[in-house]
């Protein structure tokens, strides 16, 4: 379904079947190696990042159609299992489908909530099943990205934003107008800088010494693969669902995900050639 209407674009279509589905075999050596060279390989990899974000989706999709809040999870979580199973189960899609599984039960139960707590009891729930987990790389990986997104992203955002920010002895009425407009716009962007720095921050030790890598550049690259692969993500799910109902628009979308792919693959190439990067 997601190869129709780019029987002629196979470097796009390979992309986008390791992007929504995991499938690495299609992708091609130097595609690759770009998104490697740049440290977001981990684009192609079904991972807390893909569960994440599909997550997301599915709950906007589902309060936009006004289910209550309380019903969400209860439907959620089914689609989540369904999606991480479908590409394969890997062991990160797991690891992250548990996570988003203890997040969304309190979120149904509306208490209040704490990160740490949830990430302390999925890491509970994987080692009660399997205790060896605990010295596994990519348990490590899952872990201390998350770890590092939860405790270091509020004090790099409260840092980015003071910079910013007017000063606050300064009554509200004289701060220009402008000032103000372009705080706002600027918020969104530096809250998705402070978790990309304060993800390469907890990745960059492990990058090390597992990967033999380091890569300053993706940080920037993350700011253009992540809101992307969001979008890449919500249409490749869509095209598969809607592919039953009309071929037309399934064929649509494939071409709008053709857009966002072109545009992740050529930044990213750009990125992988920034000297030092």
């Amino acid at each position: 379904v997601l190869r129709l209407g780019l029987e002629n674009e196979p470097k796009l279509a390979g992309a986008l079947a390791g992007m929504v589905l995991g499938k690495r075999s299609e992708i091609p050596p130097e595609t690759y190696a770009d998104f490697q060279r740049t440290g977001v390989f981990h684009v192609f990899a079904i991972n807390g990042l893909h569960v994440g974000l599909v997550t997301a989706v599915v709950l906007i999709v589902l309060r936009l159609v006004r289910i209550p809040r309380r019903w969400c999870a209860v439907a959620a979580v089914p689609l989540l299992v369904l999606y991480v199973f479908g590409t394969g189960a890997h062991p990160g899609a797991v690891r992250a489908l548990v996570m988003a599984c203890v997040w969304l039960i309190g979120w149904m139960l509306v208490r209040p909530a704490d990160s740490l707590n949830s990430l302390a009891a999925a890491a509970l729930v994987i080692l009660v099943c399997a205790p060896t987990q605990l010295l596994d790389g990519g348990f490590i990986l899952s872990f201390s990205v998350v770890l590092a997104i939860v405790t270091l992203t509020p004090r790099i955002e409260a840092h980015l934003l003071a910079q910013i920010a007017p000063d606050p002895f300064l009554p509200r009425q004289f701060v220009p107008e402008w000032r103000t407009k372009l705080a706002g716009g600027l918020h969104r962007i530096i809250q998705l800088l402070s978790c990309s720095i304060a993800a390469w921050l907890g990745l960059l030790p492990l990058m090390a010494i597992y990967f033999h890598l380091f890569t300053p550049i993706s940080i920037v690259a993350n700011l253009l693969v992540i809101p992307l692969l969001g979008g890449i993500l919500a249409l490749g799910l869509l095209a598969a669902l809607v592919h039953v109902a009309s071929a037309w628009l399934t064929l649509t979308l494939n071409n709008a995900n053709a857009f966002l792919l072109s545009i992740m693959i050529r930044g990213v190439e750009w990125l992988g050639h920034v000297p030092f990067g």
